[in-house]
């Protein structure tokens, strides 16, 4: 290899690990597929587990939006409730 092509070596793996930091953050909005200058066998690696790593963390938070809802209706519930027997 000659110095140059080394060098864009260089800079294509730094592309590439810059990638995998980007992918480990959950930072990917249009993730580099297969072929692409900034994709490799580890970021892809990495993209797969922080998606895994996203589901569970996206459940807990669509729980939580529930539970506090329930939580809402029920203090809607009880001013109805204090209203009613204000008025009585």
């Amino acid at each position: 290899m000659t110095k140059k092509e080394l060098g864009e070596q260089v800079e294509q793996l730094q592309v590439q690990l810059a990638g995998c930091l980007v992918a480990a953050q959950g930072h990917t909005k249009n993730p580099a597929k297969e072929g692409d200058y900034g994709w490799s066998p580890a970021y892809q690696d990495v993209l797969e587990l922080r998606i895994k790593f996203d589901s569970p963390q996206e459940e807990l938070k669509l729980e939580k939006r529930a539970d506090n809802t329930d939580k809402a209706r029920s203090l809607i519930d009880v001013i109805h409730n204090m209203k009613k027997a204000l008025k009585r």
